[in-house]
């Protein structure tokens, strides 16, 4: 079988392990039932496939289906650059429980995969739109997902502005307080409603005032040189809004029209600290698709 699964971009701001949408690039991956497990084209710190995380999120699949694992031999394209921001490892977990679930003539629902997934993950920003695309907003609770699926506006583009440096995951988190003044709280809480209403309700021209944030963007910055400058630059080039991508270091800017070519983001961005790399995207309307072979 092949599957895609989409980047993605979370927070989108203010919604902090909340919010996130499905973005025009993503990983292919074929698997296949084999005498022995076996791996083609794998990051190249992975040497067993015991350790992969998608043939982890099989097992996690198969285990909760009350099944035995499988062996098989997986083949992986990776579109979505690792520790970037745009949801690898949320796109390895969906791959990873899609094929399991197909493989097994499709025991799970699909809002038994989500929750499965989120749990995998420990939040649901990334994995949602992963299933579902659009843009997604959803809670977890006690292992459960609720969420509600935006289709993507008419008329919204993206640019993601990608450095050639990874930010683990790990260590974005690292830099967070263990809590935040109320007034910040407030004013991330304003900010996350007026984005999904403006996006429910086709107000674009809100996008730079919604997509502000207090929780995260502040002090993650300091672990990406030029930030603020990124962003400024930017901006000035005329993007609606800018934030990080999930827990960085990718930028996500958001754009009311075409955005600028490839080339002049990347020229504008010259003589910063890091080399930044642009990809323009669009929203898509999908998240994990599955092709079985015919048999």
């Amino acid at each position: 079988m092949k599957i895609w699964t989409p980047a993605t971009s979370a927070n989108l701001g203010p919604g902090f392990d909340a919010m996130g949408m499905a973005l025009s690039m993503g990983n292919q991956v074929e698997i296949e039932e084999s005498e022995y497990g076996r791996m083609r084209g794998q990051p190249p710190h992975i040497t067993r496939l015991e350790d992969h995380l998608l043939y982890k999120a099989m097992v996690r699949a198969w285990s909760e289906m009350g099944r035995k694992p499988r062996a098989v031999s997986l083949t992986q394209q990776d579109g979505i650059p690792g520790s970037r921001g745009l949801g690898s490892s949320a796109a390895c977990i969906a791959a990873g429980i899609a094929a399991a679930n197909a493989m097994e003539g499709y025991p799970l629902s699909r809002q038994a995969c989500v929750d499965l997934s989120a749990q995998m993950e420990g939040h649901p920003d990334n994995v949602l739109p992963a299933w579902e695309g659009g843009i997604c907003v959803g809670v977890m609770e006690e292992g459960h997902v609720d969420w509600v699926r935006l289709s993507p506006p008419q008329g919204l583009y993206c640019t993601a502005l990608i450095p050639n440096h990874p930010l683990p995951t790990a260590k974005a988190r690292a830099v967070l307080p263990p809590s935040v003044p109320r007034a910040d709280g407030v004013f991330n809480a304003g900010r996350a409603a007026l984005l999904v209403a403006a996006l429910a309700s086709g107000r674009m021209d809100l996008l730079g005032r919604a997509c502000q944030d207090r929780l995260h963007q502040g002090y993650r910055a300091v672990l990406i040189p030029d930030y603020d400058e990124v962003v400024r630059r930017v901006e000035a080039m005329g993007a609606a809004a800018a934030f990080l991508s999930g827990a960085g270091p990718t930028i996500m800017s958001l754009w009311l029209s075409p955005p600028p070519p490839e080339a002049t983001f990347e020229a504008a961005l010259l003589g910063l600290t890091w080399r930044w790399k642009a990809k323009n995207l669009s929203i898509v309307d999908h998240g994990v698709r599955v092709e079985c072979a015919q048999q």
